[in-house]
C-alpha cells in the first residue's frame, strides 16, 4: 500500500512520539511505501527548514532524508 502523510504527520512523527510516530514506525517495519510528489517534497523540506530554528538539537533534515532516500 502507498501512502502520502501530510507534513504535520512527518513533522510531528520526527521530533514527538505519539500516533505520528507510530505511523512512522511502520512505514521503517515495511507496513506501507511512502508517496509523495515534488511538491509535497519541498513541503516538507521547507517546513523542516523552518522548524531546525525551533528544534536545534534535533537534526530535522537528516531525519527527513531518511524517509526521502527510502
Amino acid at each position: 500500500m502507498k501512502v502520502v502523510l501530510d507534513t504535520n504527520v512527518i513533522v510531528s512523527g520526527i521530533l514527538f512520539t505519539g500516533p505520528p510516530h507510530q505511523i512512522l514506525l511502520a512505514w521503517s517495519k515495511g507496513r506501507y511505501e511512502l508517496a509523495f510528489t515534488s511538491e509535497i517534497h519541498d513541503e516538507y523540506r521547507r517546513v523542516a527548514a523552518e522548524l531546525q530554528h525551533q528544534f536545534p538539537r534535533i537534526d530535522i533534515t537528516a531525519a527527513l532524508d531518511l524517509i526521502v532516500v527510502n
